[in-house]
């Protein structure tokens, strides 16, 4: 293998005169370009280390690393530390991390394409937080294509956050190795294709575990929505930036006919404060946010972006005299709210007034009975809403205190979707507990783990030393399994500074 990388392996200089004539390594073409199922940047880079007969992990510090743009990053790669750093948590990501990447590929492959294996060109919609925190798969897909004896690949699509469920065969994407139970990261030092980088064990056997899941409308729209960008992103010639979101609202605004920015707003029903920032141009709104913009105009965010008028259902038109202070007849009010006595599903009157373009007041005022019945009955409705709230807070509170491994409250919120302000409100007390048991349990992890990087590094200088070896920062790292500490982490320094001076080296 040191013979393979000594024949790459080159400086600055002499790969810019190489450049001008030819590739430093394959000139492998990314699979997928011009279809919705383009493979990510990872799956590229575990294939391009295949046909060099190399780990990803010797291709990135050997080859890759020496015209890596960004310090931090070149360091974390050299000393080995792909699996749990920054390049493992930010390869698919909208970030520098992926832009350094990018372009260090396409100076060793001259391929031009490369961009496509990753959402950066969508980088002013989805600023961050794009990709999901694991590397996912169809076990069902993975299958296919090797029983069909395809190249194996992994799409970008799998590891996009939003998208949950693969539209092929209607199941869930996996997370999880069906053999050693692990998440897998979306690179590794042993990262292959349709494998598991920890146990060897092939993903399509999960194949076995999974039921059908049929997709919801709302899951296709989302699905729809990512592969018209994908598919399409090769063709356009330019892309969103990060103020474009603003002058999509805008435009919204005025093809629609608003008179004013609140109208707007209340139209696509959201807190007039944060969406006024959106539209100024302050701040940008999430993925999930433009998606939902995009289905209450019945468009998908594509056409919204790139289509000269919007296409929009005219149902969701607005019309003159399409305000809430046309008058409607005092019957129909009535009617309206004999309605929503009868009706099992419990509103408040002010929903009763928005959907039917009355005011509150003139009911109030002409139907005072029919109104105080509604309200009573909503707010009957509400306390034993959170009444059910609470129960539940305090049951899964419980649950999390009982657990074998404690979690922070803050992935208990997320793993149960309870903002922390309402678990505090209800049971301050139960989530100083879950606090205190975390802190307790980091303390005992991070001692235990300090004891046993200490362990490991006295038996490396020690046994570097006895070999007449000198007990280097780079030799040690090279035999560490977490190297990355002997770099950041200040206890385990001085612990190597001790032994050292003490070897009195």
């Amino acid at each position: 293998m040191s013979n393979i990388i000594g024949r790459m392996k080159d400086t600055n200089s002499q790969i810019s005169s190489l450049i001008r004539t030819r590739s430093v390594l394959y000139s492998l073409e990314p699979l997928g370009i011009g279809t919705p199922f383009v493979e990510s940047l990872s799956s590229y880079m575990s294939r391009l280390s295949n046909i060099h007969n190399l780990k990803v992990s010797s291709l990135i510090r050997e080859v890759v690393s020496p015209i890596l743009e960004n310090p931090s990053l070149r360091k974390e790669v050299q000393l080995g530390t792909i699996s749990g750093g920054i390049t493992s948590r930010y390869i698919n990501e909208n970030s520098i991390v992926t832009q350094d990447y990018l372009r260090a590929f396409e100076i060793l492959t001259c391929q031009k394409n490369i961009q496509y294996t990753t959402m950066l060109n969508w980088k002013g919609l989805f600023p961050k937080n794009v990709r999901n925190k694991y590397r996912r798969w169809c076990p069902s897909c993975l299958n296919q294509m090797k029983y069909n004896s395809e190249i194996l690949y992994e799409p970008l699509l799998w590891s996009l956050k939003d998208i949950k469920k693969c539209d092929i065969h209607e199941t869930k994407l996996v997370e999880t190795c069906p053999g050693c139970k692990k998440k897998l990261g979306h690179l590794h030092a042993k990262y292959q294709v349709g494998y598991c980088q920890h146990c060897g064990f092939w993903l399509g056997e999960c194949i076995k575990h999974i039921e059908r899941d049929t997709i919801s409308e709302e899951e296709r729209f989302i699905i729809n929505n990512y592969k018209e960008l994908i598919e399409f992103a090769p063709t356009l010639s330019w892309y969103p930036n990060k103020l474009f979101s603003s002058f999509l609202l805008n435009k919204i605004k005025n093809e629609l006919g608003f008179s004013s920015k609140r109208e707007l707003v209340r139209f696509l029903d959201y807190n007039y404060e944060t969406a006024l920032q959106w539209i100024n141009g302050e701040n940008i709104p999430s993925s999930q946010t433009l998606l939902r913009i995009s289905k209450r105009l019945n468009t998908t965010l594509y056409k919204l972006i790139y289509n000269e008028h919007l296409e929009i259902a005219p149902t969701y038109k607005k019309s003159e005299g399409d305000e809430c202070s046309k008058n409607i007849p005092l019957k129909e009010v009535e009617q309206r709210l004999k309605d929503a006595i009868d009706s099992e599903e419990i509103i408040s009157l002010y929903r009763i007034a928005k959907d039917f373009c009355f005011r509150v007041q003139t009911a109030e005022k002409h139907f005072p009975l029919l109104c105080g019945e509604l309200k009573t009955r909503y707010k009957i409705y509400k306390s034993k809403q959170r009444l059910d709230r609470k129960i539940e807070i305090e049951t899964k509170l419980h649950d999390c205190l009982n657990k074998e491994i404690p979690i922070s409250l803050i992935s208990f919120s997320k793993e149960h979707g309870i903002p922390i302000k309402e678990a505090k409100r209800y049971y301050p007390s139960l989530c100083d507990k879950v606090i205190q048991r975390y802190k307790e349990y980091l303390f005992i992890s991070k001692k235990n783990r300090y004891e046993k990087l200490k362990i490991e590094l006295e038996m490396i200088i020690f046994d570097l030393h006895k070999r007449g070896i000198h007990p280097s920062k780079w030799e040690i790292a090279k035999r560490m399994k977490e190297p990355q500490y002997l770099s950041f982490d200040k206890n385990i320094i001085k612990i190597y500074e001790q032994i050292i001076d003490t070897l009195e080296y």
